[in-house]
């Protein structure tokens, strides 16, 4: 029996909480900051909640700002939240981790054999600079045909045009496209635009109630990798 999924030729990747660690920044900040305990985790979560929640509010503004606009000034929204003033260099030096994030341990050998079955691309909001920043630092560029960010046509996932910008610049059709990410919020916004999506639920976080559910949840690369037979 053929698989659900067969018509599947490219599985096109989010960046941020599915193949990179954004949390991993807390180390950076406690490391400078030990007087304050295990805040940077607190400080990273928000960081990262408080930059995609700038991209809607821009999205719903019409008023488009870049990326590293974007998370730097979530950046400062995070420290003054949580009455921490972050000094200039580790400011600084938080913002260039964007570059040189960790991938999670099972990315690697999951895209390894996911990529000798399906095309691999990259669908991120941020800026290419920063996804190839972080994929060679990895060494994982090379098991990506494309990276992809949706700045290019100034919006920012879940919009309907930044998947529908995805999949122009791979030349596919959606049947041919599955999108994998571990943001529930972005899984939504691929099902809403037709693609067929995957979830990585890393954190067992709980699923958006919108009434829009994953075609396959999955904890990490290696049970989709299994899942896809890859």
């Amino acid at each position: 029996m053929s698989s659900p999924h067969a018509a599947t030729e490219t599985l096109v990747f989010d960046h941020y909480g599915t193949l990179f660690d954004k949390l991993s920044v807390a180390t950076l900040f406690e490391e400078a900051l030990p007087a304050h305990g295990t805040a940077g985790l607190e400080l990273a979560e928000m960081w990262f909640a408080k930059s995609k929640e700038y991209c809607w509010l821009c999205g719903l503004m019409g008023e488009f700002r870049p990326w590293g606009d974007i998370s730097e000034r979530a950046l400062d929204y995070a420290g003054k939240k949580l009455g921490i003033l972050v000094p200039d260099d580790l400011h600084d030096k938080l913002l260039a981790a964007d570059r040189a994030l960790p991938p999670f341990a099972d990315v690697e050998e999951g895209l390894e054999r996911l990529s000798k079955k399906y095309e691999l691309a990259i669908l991120s909001m941020a800026s290419p600079g920063i996804v190839q920043g972080s994929l060679s630092h990895s060494g994982l560029e090379k098991y990506f045909s494309k990276v992809i960010s949706t700045g290019e046509v100034q919006a920012y996932k879940p919009e309907v045009r930044a998947y529908k910008y995805g999949i122009s610049e791979l030349g596919r059709s959606k049947g041919q496209v599955a999108f994998v990410s571990a943001n529930s919020y972005d899984m939504v916004g691929a099902k809403v635009f037709g693609l067929t999506s995957f979830w990585i639920n890393r954190r067992e976080k709980v699923m958006e109630e919108l009434g829009f559910e994953p075609d396959l949840t999955v904890t990490d690369l290696g049970q989709l990798a299994d899942a896809l037979e890859a």
